[in-house]
């Protein structure tokens, strides 16, 4: 529906003392109670490695991971090696570069959408409709919990994967609200942990399994899982706001509690949603500009930086709601600071106080602040002491005598 585009801002040389001029250094106690650090010294966050074996190919593809690392979902007309290190849809193409997943509708079924089709789902269709709205077509629940459906999708993940040559499976409405089909909470649950057991049986270790469990912490499978899609949901009340600070804070644990529990090579596809103020009436250009407001480019780059601070494997996506649009999903810009390259990480994250944390890599480093105050902080292995202002993340690359830094917006 929307075109991408680029709009260039002019990067900013930030000498420290400078930087530190007039900043708000007040420490941030919105948050729970945690250890501070008096002498403004740092936390270093290890990450627990848990590993295990994957495909040589597929290590390849992390290999070529950028410093930003942005992904997308279904709409392959838009898909390009160079933009997209990430991809899921039905029928993915080849890629050398992108890790590609293939869609497996393991919950309903689309009686109209041949690409999606599982030939012998009928047997377990129910005559129920899911609900969906009216964008997604006929859309028919099916009974996941019959006898014999666990192995029946375990094959037909099996059947895409090596169809497409795909990288792994992506299983949608990972969670356990499913209305429609008049199961219970517990009851799809014990259907998901039985369908994804049989899925990683059938495609073995070396392949990637990602669920969407929404804004869900996944206890009971997340150690089957190499990945999550994050969609970060938003009342449809809430789509001409950007997030509060403690849905910030909510999706801080999320990603969190996903990098621990995660099998490797931990994916974790953040998809943040906007603040929305046009709808399908109005033109391409007026949504370009709408998406790139400064309120919309500020949490953008919130949400980006957090993607590379907190995951092992991020990635990032900052789309429109779903309720903004009845003609496509999951639109969105392809910012121009997505381009920003400071090369790998050289470390773990490192945690500064409660909200507050970066991440340092060969040319620089990228932080992030969710609380609603400045912070400044002493970089480690550095005399050079920066400020992150309140929401907001930080792009900075080392010029050797000063940071030069993205704008917040």
């Amino acid at each position: 529906m929307i075109a991408l585009s680029k709009f260039f801002q002019a990067f900013f040389t930030c000498s420290v003392a400078i930087i530190l001029a007039g900043c708000n250094t007040t420490t941030d106690t919105s948050y729970e109670p945690e250890t501070q650090l008096s002498d403004g010294k740092v936390v270093e966050v290890t990450q627990i490695k848990k590993p295990n074996k994957i495909s040589s190919r597929l290590e390849a593809k992390l290999a070529q991971r950028k410093t930003i690392n942005p992904f997308l979902s279904f709409y392959t007309d838009q898909f390009t090696n160079k933009k997209y290190g990430l991809f899921f849809t039905a029928e993915p193409p080849k890629s050398t570069n992108s890790i590609m997943l293939s869609v497996v509708q393991w919950m309903y079924y689309f009686p109209d959408s041949p690409w999606d089709y599982i030939p012998g789902i009928e047997e377990f269709t129910m005559q129920k409709n899911w609900n969906h709205s009216d964008e997604y077509g006929k859309t028919l629940a099916v009974a996941y919990r019959s006898p014999g459906f666990s192995d029946f999708i375990a094959n037909g993940a099996l059947k895409k994967t090596t169809k497409f040559q795909s990288d792994g499976v992506w299983l949608d409405w990972w969670h356990n609200w499913h209305p429609a089909t008049g199961y219970s909470n517990a009851q799809v649950e014990q259907a998901r942990t039985k369908i994804v057991k049989a899925i990683r049986a059938k495609l073995g270790d070396e392949k990637i399994i990602m669920a969407n469990p929404a804004m869900n912490k996944d206890k009971a499978t997340a150690s089957e899982l190499n990945g999550v899609f994050l969609e970060l949901v938003k009342s449809e009340s809430q789509s001409k706001s950007v997030y509060t600070t403690q849905q910030l804070k909510d999706i801080q644990q999320l990603i969190l509690f996903y990098e621990e529990n995660l099998r490797y090579p931990k994916i974790i596809a953040i998809d943040g949603w906007r603040a929305t103020s046009v709808s399908d009436d109005d033109k391409i250009a007026t949504w370009r500009k709408d998406r790139n407001s400064t309120v919309n480019r500020r949490m953008a780059k919130l949400i980006t930086a957090m993607s590379v601070v907190l995951p092992t494997n991020g990635y990032i996506m900052y789309s429109d709601n779903n309720h903004d649009s009845l003609i496509t999903e999951h639109g969105h810009e392809y910012y121009d600071f997505y381009s920003f390259d400071i090369g790998k990480p050289t470390g773990p994250r490192v945690k500064v106080s409660n909200g507050v944390s970066y991440k340092q890599h060969q040319e620089g480093f990228i932080a992030y602040n969710i609380t609603s105050r400045a912070k400044s902080f002493e970089i480690k292995g550095s005399d050079r002491t920066i400020s992150v202002e309140s929401k907001s993340g930080l792009f900075c690359k080392d010029s050797g005598e000063a940071f030069d830094c993205l704008t917040i917006d």
